[in-house]
């Protein structure tokens, strides 16, 4: 059993017109306070050309089942439960629903933006 003990604002993209009629893409808050869990993953490697270490970060986050999300929606706001803003903003970049005997969430693959 994952324990959910972050909570987040999941955000989805719309496209709206701007006063020229040119298009834009315009995030707005899809759900508040969501929980969840952030995983953070650093991976060291060699380059096999200069053989420098070089370190790869993956995120992922967890999610309750029933959780409305999608490739391309954009997670902010993620607190700890102590209350402590972590920073970074995200995008969805995979949604994968998971069942096991034990265990049912919503895994994210998530790429860190600005």
């Amino acid at each position: 059993m994952f324990h959910l003990i972050h909570s987040c604002t999941i955000q989805r993209y719309t496209i709206t017109s701007d006063a020229y009629g040119n298009s834009k893409r315009t995030a707005t808050d899809l759900a508040l306070r969501v929980p969840c869990r952030l995983i953070e993953r650093a991976e060291k490697m060699a380059d096999g050309v200069t053989g420098q270490i070089l370190t790869s970060t993956s995120y992922r986050l967890l999610l309750d089942p029933d959780q409305d999300v999608i490739a391309s929606d954009r997670i902010t706001d993620i607190v700890d439960r102590t209350g402590s803003a972590i920073s970074g903003n995200y995008e969805v970049m995979a949604a994968i629903p998971h069942e096991g005997q034990m265990t049912r969430l919503i895994t994210c693959e998530l790429n860190k933006v600005s």
